[in-house]
């Protein structure tokens, strides 16, 4: 395992690994309730804030589901092929950020177009976040510095 996420509800657990899956549990039950191919290693799992959409970012990009019908909604690539090692929603659900490569990008969550680079650090981006307004966006480099962002490209 690599990842995990829970709903807001608290009621079901996302798990990414390296076996290609995204895994969806019961939480209180702990049975294993939907199994969802991402088709490489996925780094990092998240749902939206109203938890209808799951998000699974990987060495192929980031593909997103319906949670209600389990359906793959959209699948975001780069122009480039780079591994993606952190996403999460902005806390309106409409944006998505991801860690890949030096830079973090930006995507519309509804029509899945790219919204903008995000650059700044010298060595790989590990982890994205966004502030509880969603006006910041903040991400976490292996340079060992921590870059504060407008959230909108």
């Amino acid at each position: 395992m690599r990842s995990i996420a829970f709903t807001p509800d608290g009621r079901m657990l996302a798990s990414g690994d390296t076996n290609t899956t995204v895994l969806v549990w019961d939480v209180s039950s702990g049975q294993l309730l939907y199994t969802l191919n991402h088709e490489a290693t996925v780094n990092s799992v998240a749902f939206r804030p109203d938890g209808t959409i799951l998000a699974a970012a990987g060495n192929n990009g980031v593909r997103m589901w319906d949670m209600n019908n389990q359906q793959l909604l959209l699948e975001l690539k780069a122009s480039f092929s780079i591994q993606r090692l952190d996403v999460t929603f902005s806390p309106d659900g409409r944006l998505l950020a991801t860690a890949t490569g030096n830079e973090v990008q930006l995507w519309d969550t509804v029509s899945g177009n790219p919204l903008g680079e995000l650059a700044g650090h010298t060595d790989e981006v590990s982890a994205v976040g966004f502030s509880p307004d969603g006006r910041i966006l903040a991400s976490a480099s292996k340079d060992g510095t921590i870059q504060l962002w407008g959230a909108k490209p």
